[in-house]
């Protein structure tokens, strides 16, 4: 399984505020220089209207594929991801600029959602630590270490999560 490198989030701060709509700006820039005023304006409207549409679409596409999942007893873990991709997607097709309208035109195709929501959980998978699925022992995250099995003969180790109250454990007076 491929690990994604972290990004410090200065960087990513500073990419998201200052390179990203510098990036935009040179490119409405540059296409209102090889075409019009009006055919940048149009193609910026556009686009925020015609991607909201077909996000709010999708949305409720996935909205469905979320709701099958749950009455089939699954958790859908996929349908929640792409609905944040399409909210995101959203957002970028209303800010201005042709780079964001890109980005979030492509997270309306499908197949290109699904391998984002497919990455997004790759990513996520060893920073979330999961307590139980399926009453199988809960799998170790990086953060703990693997303990070995009791001797025979000797009880299991107890669960850090049985048993306790958010004060610790609460002792009855005898």
């Amino acid at each position: 399984m491929r690990s994604f490198p972290r990004i410090p989030l200065g960087c990513l701060l500073l990419l998201l505020f200052v390179v990203v709509p510098a990036v935009e700006l040179l490119l409405l820039v540059l296409f209102t220089m090889e075409t019009n005023l009006l055919v940048t304006l149009a193609v910026i409207v556009l686009t925020g209207v015609i991607g909201a549409s077909v996000a709010k679409s999708q949305g409720v596409l996935v909205l469905y594929e979320a709701q099958r999942d749950l009455s089939l007893g699954k958790f859908p873990a996929v349908p929640l991801l792409e609905g944040l991709l399409l909210l995101v997607a959203g957002a970028l097709l209303l800010a201005p600029g042709l780079l964001t309208d890109l980005a979030g035109l492509s997270v309306l195709v499908p197949p290109v959602r699904r391998f984002y929501a497919y990455a997004l959980r790759t990513a996520l998978r060893d920073r979330v630590y999961v307590a139980r699925q399926n009453n199988r022992r809960p799998r170790a995250t990086p953060f703990q270490q693997k303990k070995e099995p009791p001797p025979p003969g000797e009880p299991p180790a107890r669960s850090p999560f049985e048993d306790r109250s958010p004060f610790g454990r609460i002792k009855k007076k005898d």
